[in-house]
């Protein structure tokens, strides 16, 4: 019964990384569908899920502490079949849209969940394993969605919607044997988070905005070095995503071996992957330095989880879990954003400079972690058991 129980958790993680994935192959043959659209509404099927879903994360902290977590989290995942699949009944670009919205709402009421159903459900080493197995269900669910589409795409347009009928059976897994995690009581005041989970919040938003540079520019990369066909460079994203796999199976074990060093271990291979990238010159080096990035973002996601939600009072766990799943999305769409201007601001646009650059301010983050570690080794070690 406690395996199910893990595989029921687990298998939300699956869901959050596929939902805007998914539809990305098909982006052609939707915009020859709907041709008479302006190209800003067909990019914003892939978009609009994302920017609906830090609002939804809202609702869904405030709608906790009226409802149960198993309550709110089997309507979410209504939401998100009703949205996921409904986009492939569409004949016109806004009902398109509207079940895109919708969907994005729907991800908003699961993804918390994803990870603090594990705090609240599982403790210890048992809660560590699964953080990591979280993570790699995460990265394995968009990589899975991806190859499926692209193979539906070609066939029509509606077909890839239908792989959100995944969410089906998660549904029927939470629903059955999903009970109602226990609430636990204390005197933490309940209105206000600790100042750690914003630190770590403000550590994932910057892992994030540095990470999502890879998939925005990768593309561009690879062509303007003639590095090889647009193939080749989802072959390159998809290193990341197998890096990002195999971190989240081998945290725990990563975790002990690195111990109070972690995390500046994961920074100084993310900026060996950059560094890597910026001089690259054959597509062998490319696929090592993505497959850095993605083994390195990957291994420090469930740590900065696990911390945030060490010895906290549970009715505070979705609200952390969306805070910092919030931040996941702000560093997403600020990433485009932060590397134009840092271009303008030392005039240098090219695509090997933002590497460089992403390489020298993860460099920096390197270097604040150590002094962390020396300045509160104790603490640093604590942490870790």
């Amino acid at each position: 019964m406690r395996k199910i129980m893990e595989l029921t958790v687990l298998s939300l993680s699956l869901l959050t990384v596929m939902a805007g994935a998914a539809i990305s192959p098909a982006l052609g043959e939707i915009a020859e569908r709907f041709s008479s659209a302006e190209r800003l509404l067909i990019q914003m099927v892939v978009s609009l899920p994302a920017l609906v879903i830090i609002p939804s994360l809202a609702f869904t902290n405030w709608i906790t502490g009226y409802l149960s977590k198993r309550k709110v989290l089997l309507a979410g995942l209504i939401i998100y079949i009703a949205g996921g699949t409904g986009g492939g009944l569409s004949n016109s670009i806004y009902t398109l849209l509207f079940f895109r919205a919708l969907l994005g709402i729907g991800v908003g009421m699961v993804m918390p969940f994803s990870t603090a159903l594990i705090s609240d459900l599982f403790e210890g080493e048992e809660r560590a394993r699964l953080m990591g197995l979280s993570s790699s269900s995460n990265m394995l669910g968009g990589m899975v969605a991806l190859l499926f589409s692209g193979f539906l795409a070609s066939v029509s347009w509606r077909l890839p919607f239908a792989i959100y009928f995944f969410a089906v059976p998660v549904f029927l897994m939470n629903f059955r044997y999903l009970p109602d995690p226990p609430e636990r009581t204390s005197q933490v005041v309940k209105d206000r988070l600790s100042p750690r989970v914003y630190w770590l919040a403000l550590a994932m938003f910057l892992l994030n905005l540095t990470f999502y540079v890879l998939p925005l520019t990768m593309a561009l990369f690879i062509k303007e070095q003639s590095l090889g066909s647009p193939g080749i460079c989802g072959l390159a994203i998809a290193f990341s995503t197998a890096g990002g796999v195999l971190a989240g199976l081998c945290f725990q074990k990563i975790r002990e071996l690195t111990g109070p060093y972690h995390v500046p271990v994961m920074l100084a291979l993310m900026t060996a992957g950059f560094l890597l990238l910026h001089y690259s010159y054959v597509i062998v080096t490319v696929f090592l330095g993505t497959a850095f990035i993605g083994f390195a973002n990957r291994s420090i996601y469930p740590l900065v989880f696990l911390r945030a939600t060490s010895g906290i009072d549970r009715t505070q766990s979705v609200r952390i879990t969306a805070t910092l799943s919030g931040m996941i999305y702000l560093g997403q769409f600020i990433s485009p954003l932060f590397i134009s201007s840092m271009g303008h601001l030392f005039g240098n646009t090219s695509l090997r400079f933002n590497y460089l650059m992403m390489g020298m301010i993860i460099f920096t983050g390197l270097l604040g972690s150590l002094g962390y570690i020396f300045l509160f080794s104790s603490d640093g070690k604590k942490e870790t058991s």
